[in-house]
């Protein structure tokens, strides 16, 4: 059973054997070349990535896989296609820590993600916006 109460990322990845470690890494990495300014932060025991205040993606390992969160069952099914091959459901895309998951397809995930939280923003400045006027 792995640690569960990591206090920072830091922690976490001092958690992981060195293949998981690798893959998470450079997975991070990966995000970080996309996302400029990327804050992460442990969000239910995982590292995550936020982006506009908003969690972005997480990213996490296990015993026999590395998982990315991408938070939107909307754009797992969009991508349906990018992902034949690899083992998703709901919101979640497993892999091994051997594998890397192409960085075109994580470039398309992080774009569709910040248009996501866009409008997630853009609706609730509009709803203030709105109740401010009455």
């Amino acid at each position: 059973m792995m640690k569960t109460n990591f206090k920072s990322v830091d922690d976490y990845w001092n958690a992981q054997p060195e293949e998981t470690l690798l893959s998470l890494v450079n997975l991070q990495q990966t995000i970080n070349d996309f996302v400029a300014d990327s804050e992460w932060y442990i969000s239910y025991q995982i590292p995550t990535v936020r982006y506009q205040g908003k969690p972005l993606l997480a990213i996490a390992g296990y015993q026999h896989h590395c998982s990315l969160y991408v938070m939107s069952k909307a754009i797992v099914s969009l991508l349906e296609k990018e992902l034949a091959g690899f083992d998703y459901s709901g919101t979640t895309i497993r892999f091994q820590p051997t594998q890397s998951l192409p960085k075109n397809l994580i470039e398309k995930i992080i774009a569709l993600r910040k248009e996501e939280i866009a409008l997630v923003l853009e609706a609730k400045r509009s709803r203030k916006k709105g109740s401010s006027e009455k």
